[in-house]
């Protein structure tokens, strides 16, 4: 059984989708793009860290991620967006241009961002805009979260396995589940939904 809830991982892809969206909402501030770019591919290295982190000492997934991690390894997307991480967090770069290609009537610009080619780098497609690969990278991630829920689930807290759908199948509420862990009922009744079933899943700690 793994040590820690499964949440801290979909946290982290949601921390990414998060500045992805940031990203996506900058326009033409290339700044502020730069900074959420920089923000987006710290989130998104975290994944895989804190993915180890939970799932350690869990039996077969040292094996199973050995596997993984020499896919992610061939695998020019994700290789290349490591080395964006590392270039940003290590060196201070972020060779990112913009490109405006029109203006909304109320004068806003719309702009398009795209990694700075370089001949040093191994070959992806620069004609592909920042936010798309970005996209395609996050998707990557998603991909190995899923199939690490799937493959050991068996080994994953119940609590973390909980969705607000599974749930309502199961005629269960989030006051049943703030019972289970000693609270009061309705302890978390201010937030939203998704909010109070995220918060009840890291306030999950097993005997």
């Amino acid at each position: 059984m793994s040590n820690k809830p499964f949440s801290l991982i979909e946290d982290k892809l949601d921390e990414s989708r998060f500045f992805l969206s940031k990203m996506i909402s900058s326009g033409d501030n290339v700044i502020e793009f730069r900074y959420y770019f920089s923000a987006y591919v710290s989130a998104c290295r975290s994944v895989t860290f804190v993915l180890q982190a939970v799932m350690k000492g869990v039996p077969g997934f040292a094996e199973w991620y050995s596997e993984k991690q020499n896919q992610l390894n061939q695998n020019l997307l994700a290789r290349f967006f490591v080395e964006r991480r590392n270039e940003t967090l290590k060196e201070g770069e972020n060779q990112i241009h913009s490109h405006i290609f029109a203006q909304t009537e109320d004068g806003r610009k719309l702009a398009e961002y795209f990694f700075e080619r370089s001949g040093s780098r191994e070959t992806i497609n620069f004609n592909e805009d920042v936010v798309t690969s970005s996209s395609r990278y996050l998707g990557i991630l998603m991909v190995l979260v899923s199939e690490c829920k799937s493959r050991f689930s068996k080994s994953i807290d119940p609590l973390s396995l909980l969705t607000l759908e599974s749930m309502q199948a199961g005629n269960i509420t989030l006051e049943d589940i703030e019972e289970m862990l000693g609270y009061p009922r309705g302890w978390t009744a201010d937030l939203p939904s998704d909010d109070r079933l995220r918060l009840l899943k890291n306030y999950y700690i097993k005997d």
